[in-house]
């Protein structure tokens, strides 16, 4: 058996710091974000930014509170070639597991009402079109420099609502060729669910979590096995 030689109190010392600030990195992550956080804890983090990076630490453990959002579902409609029509929906406890398994499709559904939730065309449009006008009477009354920043920050917003865009388009058509093939059926209604949390003095008062009148959809995507393109009825609308 090899005797360990003891650490020095000079390695010892290296050691503690090394990991006082490793600990404190990790505190500065969820002490930081998700936002509200204070401009103090935003700060400490940007200390450690690229030691959290690096590390993929940057990860802000607050599990929803104090006030939890809304869960979201995915139901769908398919219809086959006899007229028929059934409906599903995901994630489902009762067909989709293990865990995992579940949770691969709870991700899915919350992606899914993240995408569809973001502004129409018709809206994001109307915004760009306000800000140009902003920007060129900010170049008129001689703020260049200003205008100059706002429309760099109106490119960067352009690109990300295009890449959204696609996004969208892209997983709301694969959801709906896959579903389509896997159910052998003629087409298919894609409806994004919200399910709100009911407020203390509605369940004081008898109301179920599962109550049918708690689940919000809206329908947001339409597709025939014969069309190229299905139809984003949400933002088209």
């Amino acid at each position: 058996m090899i005797d360990a030689k003891p650490w020095g109190i000079g390695r010892r010392r290296l050691v503690s710091v090394l990991l006082f600030l490793h600990l404190i990195a990790i505190i500065s992550a969820p002490l930081a974000g998700p936002p509200p956080a204070s401009d103090l804890s935003r700060h400490l983090e940007s200390l450690f930014l690229p030691y959290l990076q690096a590390g993929f630490l940057g990860h802000g453990y607050r599990f929803f509170a104090p006030n939890p959002g809304p869960s979201h579902l995915v139901r769908y409609e398919v219809t086959f070639p006899d007229g028929r029509s059934e409906s599903h929906q995901f994630p489902d406890p009762n067909v989709h597991w293990p865990r995992l398994y579940y949770h691969r499709h709870f991700m899915v559904a919350e992606q899914v009402n993240q995408l569809v939730d973001m502004p129409t065309a018709e809206e994001f449009e109307a915004d760009i079109r306000d800000r140009k006008q902003f920007i060129e009477e900010l170049k008129s009354s001689g703020n260049r420099q200003l205008a100059r920043r706002l429309q760099d920050l109106m490119f960067v917003d352009q690109t990300a609502y295009e890449r959204q865009q696609k996004m969208r388009d892209g997983l709301l058509h694969g959801l709906a060729t896959y579903f389509l093939k896997h159910h052998q059926a003629q087409s298919i209604r894609i409806f994004s669910v919200r399910h709100p949390i009911p407020a203390p003095d509605e369940v004081a008062t008898g109301f179920q979590l599962d109550d049918p009148d708690s689940y919000l959809e809206i329908l947001v995507y339409e597709y025939t096995a014969d069309d190229n393109a299905g139809v984003d009825t949400e933002t088209s609308s």
